[in-house]
């Protein structure tokens, strides 16, 4: 019998939620790649907002085109997919048409919508393969990257953690 305790995550309710965790909105493209290859960037960015170092939203429709993308072309990742939404996932309502109107011109016009949900919803990140369909200007105060870019920043981020504080 072992004494080691398993490790807590979002789904137990074990961490106390700290005041900045980046929001970061997950476009469909991401979760498709995160349920497919559970060893990409995209999975890792998830597994993140399973431990609660992330928060990852996806609105409604996000979701719904993911979900049937995978049930046509890869229907074996559907577990794994159904799985990371529960456990990593936080659904948010799509946004209303006002405020898709309003980012129209910042985005691919199918992509006005997911540009729209991530601002309403204070996502200082929007994770997505197609980052060229997404010209937020500075009032979104968002930035739009690959996943793998964004473990990039997020690893400078953390190796200034390892360096030694300056002392005068």
């Amino acid at each position: 019998m072992s004494n080691v305790e398993p490790m807590p995550t979002k789904s137990m309710g074990l961490f106390p939620q700290p005041a900045q965790i980046p929001k970061v909105l997950i476009d469909a493209d991401v979760l498709v790649a995160s349920a497919f290859s559970t060893t990409g960037a995209s999975h890792l960015i998830l597994r993140l907002g399973e431990l609660s170092i992330l928060e990852c939203l996806a609105p409604v429709q996000v979701k719904t085109e993911a979900e049937r993308n995978l049930h046509y072309k890869m229907p074996d990742a559907l577990p794994v997919f159904r799985a990371l939404i529960q456990h990593a996932l936080t659904i948010v309502p799509d946004p209303p048409a006002e405020a898709v109107a309003h980012f129209i011109t910042q985005a691919h016009p199918k992509d006005a919508s997911i540009l729209a949900a991530a601002a309403l919803n204070d996502c200082k990140y929007l994770l997505t393969f197609n980052t060229r369909h997404y010209r937020p200007d500075e009032s979104a105060h968002m930035t739009v990257l690959t996943p793998a870019r964004f473990l990039q920043r997020l690893r400078q981020v953390i190796s200034q953690l390892a360096q030694p504080p300056f002392k005068a």
